[in-house]
């Protein structure tokens, strides 16, 4: 960085030389800013021991789960290809492969305990597991269990179960045709409600639950269907229920949102954009209590308070980051590239 800002002067002072005095004056702001920004930036930035650990490389890592501090899961693979599960017994070292699931990229693996557990992918593909994870078996969906022409329907995005049974799979193609499915028996059956908008990510509690998705976030009495709240400018990537029973969302164009009225009301506490002004995308969020972690494309945002102040984890991606499990202080988090990311906090 201090060499990309060293060129960046000479490069300016090269132009400066052959300026008017206005396009002096301007081109100064615009080096004094940029200065002051990225020095800021530099200040504000929080130090974590981050471990890197790969998967497999090339394996477009999408979704991963935590059960325990031996035992996760990632998935993965390429859109309309091929997709796999990964499963690790020794906190991320090592990992076993799945044979691959033809023609379904993986985006969702989640686990309601240490032996059942949902994966989902493109067209609507549902794996269920009663091992462990060890073996998959492709749901039996019933002939008026799916929305859509076989060709046409959605990918599975996210899926969340609270501690009675009660249990959601979202989805959606192209920012539209979305889906939100639901279980009021772990899983061995599902209902569903179709949406003009696509549904990114789902959060479960016992008395309430929370969907988001493209210009859209939906609240339920759980159990039953969404009502469209009324915080719709945005393309929401995902959405967490606090134990202080504040709700936050973040968006694709680095914003983050909150609710402490059970969303009636929303207020913009970040907006991340880079020293261009570029958006910054974020991709999933986490909690434990009052500490909460945030991905971007390529940087992490951690928060010690309930998510009303955000700062950057001193670590910069080459590798897009795409996915978040949480356990205990304990942090994972998958890039597309396949490796997987652990740290505390």
């Amino acid at each position: 960085m201090k060499q990309q800002i060293l060129t960046l002067i000479h490069s300016g002072f090269i132009i400066f030389t052959t300026m008017s005095n206005s396009s002096k004056l301007i081109t100064s702001v615009f080096l004094i800013t940029l200065l002051f920004q990225v020095g800021c930036k530099k200040k504000n930035l929080v130090s974590l021991s981050i471990e890197f650990l790969s998967v497999e490389k090339g394996s477009y890592l999408k979704s991963v789960y935590f059960i325990n501090d031996s035992i996760g899961f990632t998935c993965g693979g390429k859109r309309d290809d091929e997709g796999y599960i990964f499963k690790t017994t020794d906190g991320g070292v090592s990992w076993v492969k799945t044979t691959p699931f033809k023609p379904s990229c993986m985006y969702a693996i989640h686990f309601i305990n240490d032996t059942v557990g949902f994966a989902g992918g493109d067209f609507l593909y549902l794996l269920t597991t009663t091992d462990g994870g060890d073996n998959w078996t492709h749901y039996p969906y019933g002939s008026d269990d799916l929305p859509f022409h076989e060709q046409n329907r959605p990918a599975i995005k996210d899926f969340s179960f609270n501690s009675n049974g009660i249990g959601y799979f979202v989805g959606g193609e192209n920012y539209n045709k979305g889906v939100i499915y639901r279980t009021l028996d772990y899983g061995l059956t599902w209902a569903f409600d179709t949406l003009q908008q696509e549904i990114f990510s789902v959060y479960t509690t016992v008395n309430l639950s929370w969907s988001a998705g493209f210009g859209y976030i939906g609240k339920t009495n759980t159990g039953s269907g969404f009502a469209q709240q009324s915080l719709t400018n945005d393309v929401f990537t995902g959405i967490v229920e606090l134990n202080d029973n504040s709700i936050i969302a973040i968006s694709h164009t680095g914003g983050i949102y909150k609710s402490t009225d059970s969303g009636s009301s929303w207020t913009s506490i970040h907006k991340k954009k880079g020293v261009f002004s570029k958006s910054v995308s974020y991709n999933a969020i986490s909690f434990q209590g009052s500490k909460g972690v945030i991905i971007a494309d390529n940087t992490i945002l951690i928060s010690y308070d309930y998510g009303n102040e955000w700062k950057e984890v001193d670590f910069t991606s080459y590798d897009k980051l795409t996915a978040i499990s949480s356990l205990n202080n304990s942090i994972f988090v998958t890039t597309e590239g396949g490796d997987l990311l652990k740290f505390e906090f």
